[in-house]
């Protein structure tokens, strides 16, 4: 991602969230806004956060709870966002000029629709790539491995320990471009 393209999205990050406090926590008149956003939380936290607790000890997520917890954060994070924008557009804001309320709108709708292009055009395409390769358990070597299918044109497959349903090992043991572990070249 080019440093023009990550400086807006932090740019826009910062004046939704500053909405969002505005909006849910100094002046808690919108009570599901804030849940909202606190739900929001959780999925994107166990994702991001939860692979940084499990590096340590050698695990990470396996695709299916990933793409699900991406999805969820997603869906939360487009309803925060929308949420946010109405509460803005609809607030008020007594004691402030005309020009302020205006520019406060302008600059809320601007992140908003920078965050919503991010969230429902690129995030989706992000997470099919990254969550949806095919996985199966196998036996190589007396040791029990998870095949994953990152295949695009051409066969990749990597292998990583096998660790249960929720998580494999976060080491990347094996990768081949041209054959299966467990097929004869």
């Amino acid at each position: 991602m080019s440093s023009n393209v990550t400086c807006t999205l932090c740019a826009s990050g910062s004046v939704v969230l500053l909405a969002w406090m505005d909006a849910a926590l100094i002046a808690p008149r919108d009570k599901p806004l804030l849940r909202m956003g606190l739900v929001s939380a959780v999925p994107v936290g166990l994702l991001a956060g939860g692979n940084l607790l499990l590096k340590p000890f050698d695990l990470a997520w396996r695709n299916l709870p990933g793409g699900l917890m991406a999805a969820a954060g997603i869906l939360c994070l487009v309803a925060v966002l929308i949420g946010t924008a109405v509460r803005v557009l609809t607030c008020p804001m007594e004691g402030r000029s005309g020009g302020v309320r205006a520019a406060a709108r302008i600059t809320v709708l601007v992140g908003t629709a920078v965050f919503l292009y991010y969230f429902l055009i690129l995030a989706p395409w992000a997470a099919c790539f990254t969550y949806t390769g095919e996985e199966r358990t196998i036996t190589y070597k007396d040791q029990t491995l998870l095949e994953v299918d990152n295949s695009f044109l051409d066969p990749m497959y990597d292998y990583y320990a096998y660790r249960g349903p929720v998580f494999r090992g976060a080491e990347l043991l094996y990768s081949s471009q041209e054959h299966r572990l467990d097929e004869n070249p």
